[in-house]
């Protein structure tokens, strides 16, 4: 049972596994994980040897703090929006982007 159910087990799709297979908790849990164990062991191109881990190292911190927003705005890259949102800017000199629904008045805008 256990070698016909494998496939699916170690498939990328754990929600697929779970609908196809809800009748796996009704078996004996401990039998079942032995057995599933030692079908492991036995397959060959699960070794652990095979797998590569692999990461992105992370940049290097910057040796002083970046100034606040406010004080030196970042140079965005302003997106097109979806028709219900728009960019308003915010800041003392209108420098800071924040994205609010099209569908607010004047007074809702102001407000917010």
């Amino acid at each position: 049972m256990i070698e016909e159910a494998l496939p699916a087990i170690l498939s990328k799709d754990p929600l697929g596994t779970c609908l196809s297979h809800r009748n796996l908790g009704l078996l004996d849990l401990e039998s079942t994980i032995g057995e599933l164990d030692s079908t492991l062991d036995s397959t060959h191109h699960l070794k652990s040897s095979s797998l590569v881990s692999t990461y992105e190292p992370l940049p290097p911190l910057a040796s002083y703090p970046s100034p606040p927003s406010i004080v030196s705005p970042p140079k965005l890259e302003l997106k097109p929006l979806l028709d219900s949102l728009k960019y308003v800017f915010l800041g003392p000199k209108e420098t800071l982007p924040v994205i609010i629904s099209s569908f607010l008045s004047s007074n809702q805008e102001r407000e917010s």
